[in-house]
């Protein structure tokens, strides 16, 4: 089963402004990303493929992060939704699933005690997961 970002699309927890920015309403939602954010190798794993998907060993190898652990953390990113399959290539003879972070930009703001996180979502990614889609966000 999956979790994270896809349990929230058809709850209508993501909320767009104009700008095409979500406000992320949803506590637990907040809690994924900002643990992801919180974490360096995961930050890194996140912030490694949004200009371009990559397949997990050359993430990790231009990440530095041990292939044992980092698999169980690129694992636990896709397990959260917020490193999603983009497509598959040819390496070696084999066909190999490149990732993307679903999260191209992000914001968090803490004004008396109060987090808030607005995520920008990448188009291409986004198009996937239906985040687009007007019936899984509403205006702030």
């Amino acid at each position: 089963m999956q979790i994270g970002i896809r349990q929230f699309q058809n709850d209508g927890m993501l909320q767009a402004d104009d700008d095409g920015w979500f406000v992320i309403k949803e506590r637990s939602l907040k809690k994924i990303i900002l643990e992801a954010f919180s974490e360096p190798d995961k930050k890194n794993i996140l912030t490694a493929v949004w200009p371009e998907p990559m397949i997990i060993s050359d993430i990790l190898n231009i990440c530095k992060i041990p292939h044992t652990s980092g698999y169980r953390k690129i694992r636990s990113l896709i397990r959260e939704g917020l490193l999603v399959s983009t497509d598959k290539i040819n390496q070696y003879g084999k066909m190999t699933k490149r990732y993307g972070s679903i999260i191209e930009n992000l914001r968090i703001d803490v004004r008396r005690n109060r987090v808030s996180v607005r995520v920008k979502f990448s188009r291409e990614l986004a198009k996937h997961h239906k985040f687009n889609d007007p019936t899984y966000a509403h205006g702030e």
